[in-house]
């Protein structure tokens, strides 16, 4: 009889014991291997000079609110990159979980052409923009409106424009740096999509989302619980088309951001000495660094299949310079924001392609920064097509 009665008693206590165990942990890992649903869209956003809400673009649409004297307190806080640097000086090296690639031993050939040549030979003079002519009649353009702009009080800019066939070039303050915020993803994405060509890594090769690559801002990935797994191509596409902040720093972990580091010294882009000492995650960049990775882009797209995904998955990049051009060129371009900062750099194509990149920044006081953008953005395409 004792028997009888305490065998039930056992079976729910431990019932109760696997209960509380899936509960308090999540077990097996899951895997993700395609885009989950689109988070939600938050349209906080106000109308501005009348540019569409749908073509208003940020970083993180529910997290940025555009601010003109804004009496509300709240409203002051934006976050930005700036304040997310707080993993920036740790995983130097690669750290595949549980992998056996060695990327000390990896390299990434580097193209070298006559836009490279130009983008490195040209001198443009500070605080004053430069027309150089290339092979071709040069730009005959007018100056005096990005001048106008350039001397916006409260506004700081930087922009470098070359036509790809004849090299063409104007440039204002191309050496300046800025802080990158997402437009640094390209460089180490490219480098990824190198080492998948040449078969050094694989699309299918799986990173695991660990605490340490947490960072707040645009993305998906934060949706999901340490833990998860995503194929490389995964993060690939959520670092582009979704400026996924913490891919890109699953990258920086994985593949090593002083690999990273490397890349940018191979394609001649300028560092400041403190991101390099540290292995910065968000090192700042200019004009002309950004352009020369730009031409490596362009030179890639014809590599390979590869090669040719990586394009396309920038041509579904939400472009600011598509939406300031009116959706007129097709724009393969990555934008980055952080908080007052608006930039975006890559190629222009339509009926003569250009190789552009914009910086923008503005004070706290300043009007809409967005808008900004979009005026520069439109004074340069005028400018390299004239």
């Amino acid at each position: 009889m004792r028997k009888l009665i305490t065998f039930p008693f056992l079976v729910a206590f431990l019932i109760v014991c696997v209960s509380l165990n899936a509960l308090f942990n999540p077990g097996a890992v899951c895997s993700v291997d395609e885009n989950p649903k689109a988070s939600p869209y938050i349209g906080a956003l106000k109308k501005s000079a009348n540019i569409p809400l749908g073509d208003i673009l940020t970083d993180d649409l529910y997290k940025i609110e555009f601010i003109e004297k804004s009496e509300n307190p709240a409203a002051n806080k934006i976050p930005g990159l700036s304040q997310n640097n707080k993993l920036s000086g740790s995983a130097s090296y690669a750290d595949f979980m549980n992998s056996k690639i060695d990327l000390s031993k990896m390299n990434v050939d580097v193209q070298t052409s006559i836009l490279t040549d130009m983008l490195n030979n040209y001198v443009y003079a500070e605080n004053q923009i430069t027309l150089i002519s290339g092979t071709g009649d040069g730009l005959k353009g007018n100056t005096a409106p990005l001048e106008d702009l350039i001397n916006t009080k409260g506004k700081d800019v930087s922009f470098l424009a070359i036509r790809l066939r004849d090299g063409a070039s104007a440039g204002y303050n191309v050496d300046k740096f800025f802080q990158s915020c997402s437009t640094i993803k390209i460089p180490l994405t490219l480098y990824a999509a190198n080492l998948i060509q040449q078969g050094s890594l694989s699309f299918d090769d799986v990173f695991t989302y660990s605490e340490g690559s947490y960072i707040d801002g645009s993305g998906v990935i934060k949706n999901y619980p340490f833990g998860t797994r995503f194929r490389l191509k995964t993060l690939l596409t959520y670092a582009i088309k979704d400026s996924d902040n913490i891919a890109y720093q699953m990258l920086c972990y994985n593949l090593g951001v002083s690999n990273l580091y490397n890349y940018l010294e191979k394609l001649g882009a300028s560092v400041r000495t403190e991101d390099l000492e540290s292995f910065r995650f968000w090192p700042d960049s200019n004009a002309r660094s950004s352009a020369l990775w730009w031409s490596q882009v362009y030179s890639f797209k014809n590599s390979g299949e590869v090669g040719k995904w990586y394009w396309d998955l920038i041509g579904s990049s939400p472009s600011r310079i598509y939406t300031a051009l009116a959706h007129s060129k097709p724009c393969y371009t990555k934008s980055g924001s952080s908080t007052y900062t608006l930039h975006e750099a890559g190629i222009v194509m339509g009926d003569d392609p250009y190789l552009v990149v914009i910086y923008t920044k503005s004070s706290t006081e300043a009007a809409n920064t967005e808008y900004f953008f979009y005026n520069v953005a439109r004074e340069v395409d005028k400018l390299i097509n004239s």
